[in-house]
């Protein structure tokens, strides 16, 4: 699996043709890049640039759905033909304005209705934007195709305070059989020398991965 991420100058939510080209065409190079790579799955926020935030009145996020949609459905055909499954990834209010929740990105997914362009959880994300994380999981159901399985800090999971029981049993409810990947940025202090960097992070793949694959057996 792959995670696409889209900058600002690459963008489906905003009434610019020259940045709309730009996302289309990373989208579909993200396909072929995960296709060479073996893969089948592709994760993120494939709407909009990261960073940008903003609050729209109901009928420019009418219009920023509608437009985010059209550009979409090509992509997922596109997918499709490949064998790859995009996940839309729910974003904190902090990176986007536009898809923070399951049931948002549920709404985009309809709209798009390609069975190349699902949902996808990531818990770090949801810790803040939703009610109740297993519920979300479960409303997303069998269009759940991707989880990143992150502690509330991003450190290793089952070291924080995520309900990872919850976590577990909604997901088996779901009958959820993907992959759960620990997405980390534990290094970004700048204080921080290279080696003790890769030294944390390489602890949060080691911890992080005994826990997942004890807690989820």
């Amino acid at each position: 699996s792959l995670t696409a991420v889209l900058r600002q100058d690459r963008d489906l939510t905003v009434d610019d043709p020259a940045r709309n080209s730009a996302a289309v065409d990373y989208l579909k190079h993200s396909v072929d890049a995960v296709v060479a790579l073996g893969g089948n799955r592709i994760g993120g926020g494939i709407y909009g640039g990261v960073g940008r935030v903003w609050n729209p009145s109901a009928q420019e996020r009418e219009q920023e759905l509608e437009r985010v949609a059209k550009y979409l459905r090509p992509i997922g055909q596109y997918a499709v033909d490949q064998g790859v499954i995009f996940g839309i990834e729910t974003l904190i209010r902090f990176r986007s304005s536009f898809i923070n929740t399951i049931m948002e990105a549920l709404e985009l997914s309809d709209r798009v209705s390609s069975p190349g362009i699902q949902v996808m959880a990531d818990t770090f994300h949801m810790n803040v934007e939703e009610k109740n994380i297993a519920q979300a999981i479960e409303q997303a159901g069998s269009r759940l195709i991707h989880v990143h399985a992150n502690e509330n800090d991003r450190s290793a999971p089952g070291s924080g305070n995520l309900d990872w029981n919850g976590i577990r049993d909604a997901l088996k409810r779901i009958g959820y059989d993907g992959a759960l990947v620990i997405e980390s940025f534990g290094g970004d202090l700048k204080e921080e020398t290279e080696r003790s960097r890769e030294s944390r992070q390489d602890a949060i793949a080691r911890e992080g991965c005994q826990f997942l694959k004890q807690f989820f057996a």
